[in-house]
């Protein structure tokens, strides 16, 4: 700001101070006109030195100022483009992420779906075995329900072999056939009773 002022300064003194000399030219009307012809060069040498001190100032300044400006500038571009870098790399950063994220997505689903067929087949496994045990056990228990109805059965068919042989008996049991069987024992009971002559020698 203060810059500003001083370079608006030396611009009025330099727009003034021609006008002063010219309106003092005109005050003096003929004296100013004799030396009119001489004042010239001196006006335009004093033109000239402001001019040039004006113009020097103002290089000098406004060096600084331009310069520091450019600096402004490009410091505001490094600053643009480091920005921009890192922009580009945390686009980067986040792209990468993405695609492993979709690369760790799918591994999750590729292990869901084993950890799913390794459950169905362990399941499976479970279930056949499971099956395996109750067929066994099932056969196990008819074989238990057979040879029980085996052993009932065959001990029904002996009862009935024996009430059957009982009635045979019974209707073969005539008086005369049942006193030929005792006379029959009886014969048998006397011969081994009696001792054999190879006995008695």
């Amino acid at each position: 700001m203060l810059r500003r002022s001083r370079v608006c300064f030396l611009l009025l003194a330099l727009v003034c101070v021609p006008l002063l000399a010219a309106q003092e030219t005109h005050q003096s009307g003929e004296q100013a006109h004799e030396k009119a012809s001489n004042d010239i060069y001196w006006k335009w040498a004093n033109f000239a030195v402001l001019a040039g001190a004006l113009g020097y100032f103002i290089y000098k300044k406004s060096g600084a100022v331009f310069h520091s400006r450019t600096q402004g500038i490009r410091k505001s571009i490094e600053e643009a483009d480091r920005l921009r870098r890192e922009a580009d790399q945390r686009l980067a950063e986040i792209e990468r992420r993405l695609n492993g994220l979709e690369a760790e997505i799918e591994g999750l689903g590729a292990n869901a779906r084993a950890e799913m067929a390794a459950e169905n087949e362990r399941l499976r496994q479970e279930t056949a075995a499971g099956l395996e045990k109750l067929r066994r056990q099932a056969e196990s228990e008819l074989a238990g329900v057979v040879l029980a109805a085996r052993k009932e059965v065959q001990a029904h068919a002996a009862a009935l072999a024996v009430e059957l042989a009982a009635v045979k008996i019974r209707a073969l049991m005539t008086p005369r056939a049942d006193d030929a069987l005792i006379s029959s024992v009886l014969d048998t009971l006397e011969k081994t009773s009696r001792p054999s002559p190879k006995e008695l020698n």
